[in-house]
């Protein structure tokens, strides 16, 4: 199985706007310098960056290949529960994903702990 977690920025459900300013104040919703646009990984906090980086999870250069990663299992129970968990605290939106296996023509990269699958751009209809 595969584990995937989206970040979708501020959760505002149960929290005042004052509750957002203070947090916003905090600095922790500002992006890191790693996130381009909305938030969508954990790259785009640093906290929850910190705790993937403190993981030691490989960072593989997958050049220009545009890919979606996915906790394995052992990654899910290493790294993916811990930062799921850290980021609702901290009141991002997060959506958790899981996928049964992909085929191996998906797969761009995989180690132990983590899965790379190739995005295919959708041709438009005219």
């Amino acid at each position: 199985m595969l584990h995937r977690i989206q970040i979708n920025g501020i959760d505002r459900k149960g929290g005042s706007l004052r509750d957002l300013v203070g947090l916003l104040k905090q600095g922790e919703r500002e992006p890191s310098s790693d996130c381009d646009g909305p938030p969508r990984g954990p790259s785009c906090s640093p906290t929850l960056d910190r705790l993937m980086r403190d993981s030691e999870l490989p960072t593989p250069d997958l050049g220009d290949q545009n890919a979606r990663f996915y906790f394995t299992d052992a990654g899910w129970k290493k790294v993916g529960e811990e930062v799921m968990k850290t980021a609702r605290q901290l009141g991002y939106s997060v959506r958790y994903i899981r996928r049964r296996d992909m085929s191996e023509s998906e797969i761009v990269y995989r180690d132990d702990y983590q899965v790379a699958i190739a995005l295919h751009r959708r041709r438009r209809k005219r």
